[in-house]
């Protein structure tokens, strides 16, 4: 028999309170009146049996458990992070709590989706919730997850449905998720109201923000680690996306919130960082504020220039040595760079330590709408380049909120909001301001390296033709160093 079949949990199912019913394996720990670590997923609960016994041993009852419409959970199906599934969240945590195998201690655990849901319910403080561990997570649905600058990202998941094994949850879900939802291009209450952003300052539990910096969703995690009040801690690692490299964090969340043994997590410091270039582990107390940064801006263009707008990017190839963890479709470093700049070589150790600012200047002519993507890379003196970071935007979604973005000192938005409530096309007799959202970093440059801007522009009006747009002069990166570009 297979080893991760030789103790097969025990399976509960679990009411509620409209009829539907939610299918859970527990793990059982040794002693009864444990604390429950709880995860609820949409990619069948049978995923917690490479670690649910790990955490058994532990002392813990592990409870795994069935999105409703998928496994063994029953009930109708209403679409991805619906009310109906979180408060099917929040009942389960309740039921836990108040079984004779529970102390009354519930934790919540899990990443990417388990990760959203996690923060959704959170806000609704169930009792018996104790604190959650949402790791590399989405808080936003259409920023995030669905629409990254306005631009369709990560469509893929739809392909979920194929394995919930529910005939009525596949025809259903498909249709809301690629009819109902992706048809819709702008931003609105059915992404709002799937979005743990607009709920972060009602979580009142302590919170673990795990991340990567080659994460997809890592815009998602750092946000949370500054919108959510309660006591919270922050890791980024030289990570993509999942992966078992948290459990060495996980594990004494678990154990100072659930029975008090170990080391306060969220004391000072609460956030510990991997830099990239030195290769070590930073510890502060806080992410990063951009009013107190010292900012250094880098021109990559001195002059006009011109740049090549195909109507698509299929086959073009992309450049070597991109780190990403992604299937192509995502949306994560898999575009080709068709303009790149490079700056002057650091004279010495320089770190960026934060979220740059890309603002670009393009004039696309008659162009109807374009995507702009940008890479920021660095290379070395032997020529190797590797990826950093990355953003974009569909000139057409331009417009931001200068209220709800995150400003420097000088008012600049450095990491802008986009609305993405309305399509305004670019200027078709001169150069559109374009303010791209950048994910952050935390990377030492060592002398002789040099950053590189890729931008590449592609057409996303209903033309099939090719065309050539240009840059300006005045587009400009803004870095948080603390030492400067040397010239």
């Amino acid at each position: 028999m297979n080893v991760f079949f030789e103790r097969y949990p025990e399976r509960l199912e679990v009411p509620m309170s409209d009829g539907g019913s939610l299918a859970v394996h527990r793990y059982a720990a040794p002693s009864t009146a444990a604390p429950v670590v709880l995860e609820v997923t949409p990619y069948r609960k049978e995923c917690g049996l490479g670690y649910g016994w790990k955490l058994a041993e532990r002392g813990y009852h592990y409870c795994s458990a069935d999105v409703r419409g998928f496994g063994g959970s029953r009930g109708g199906y209403s679409g991805v992070l619906s009310e109906r599934e979180i408060q099917d969240y929040a009942e389960l945590i309740e039921w836990i709590a108040r079984q004779p195998f529970c102390s009354g201690q519930v934790a919540t655990i899990g990443g990417s989706y388990n990760g959203a849901s996690q923060m959704l319910v959170a806000a609704r403080r169930p009792k018996g919730l104790v604190c959650i561990a949402p790791l590399y997570a989405p808080v936003d649905f259409y920023r995030d997850w669905n629409w990254r600058g306005g631009i369709v990202s990560f469509c893929d998941w739809g392909m979920t449905y194929f394995r919930c094994n529910q005939a009525a949850t596949l025809r259903s879900g498909l249709r809301f998720y690629y009819s109902d939802l992706l048809s819709q291009r702008v931003d609105n209450d059915a992404y709002r109201k799937r979005s743990a952003e607009y709920v972060l300052p009602q979580i009142h539990v302590p919170a673990l923000l795990g991340g990567g910096w080659n994460d997809y969703f890592l815009r998602g995690t750092i946000r949370a680690f500054e919108r959510i009040p309660s006591s919270r801690r922050l890791v980024v690692g030289p990570w993509g996306h999942g992966g078992n490299e948290y459990m060495a964090e996980i594990l004494p969340w678990l154990d100072w919130w659930l029975t008090g043994k170990g080391k306060d997590p969220v004391a000072n410091p609460r956030v510990r960082l991997f830099r990239s270039g030195s290769n070590e582990w930073i510890e502060r107390n806080n992410w990063f504020n951009p009013k107190r940064a010292q900012w250094r801006e880098w021109s990559p263009f001195a002059v006009a220039t011109d740049a090549y707008m195909p109507p698509n990017f299929s086959g073009i190839p992309l450049p070597r040595n991109i780190r990403a963890a992604f299937p192509p479709n995502s949306g994560f470093a898999h575009w080709p760079e068709l303009t790149t700049a490079d700056s002057a070589p650091f004279a010495g150790k320089t770190v960026i330590d934060g979220p740059p600012a890309l603002e670009a200047f393009v004039d696309a002519g008659p162009v109807g709408d374009y995507e702009c993507h940008a890479r920021l890379s660095v290379v070395q003196p032997d020529g190797r380049c590797t990826q950093l970071t990355e953003g974009r935007l569909l000139a057409s979604h331009r417009e931001f909120d200068l209220a709800r973005s995150t400003t420097n000192s000088d008012g600049y938005p450095i990491v802008p909001w986009h609305t993405h409530a309305r399509a305004e096309r670019p200027d078709p007799a001169g150069y559109t301001r374009l303010c791209l959202e950048i994910n952050p970093i935390c990377h030492c440059f060592c002398p002789g390296d040099r950053l590189r801007l890729g931008l590449s522009l592609v057409r996303a009006d209903e033309q099939d033709v090719p065309a050539t747009a240009r840059i300006g002069p005045r587009t400009r990166v803004l870095l948080p160093l603390t030492t400067g570009l040397e010239a």
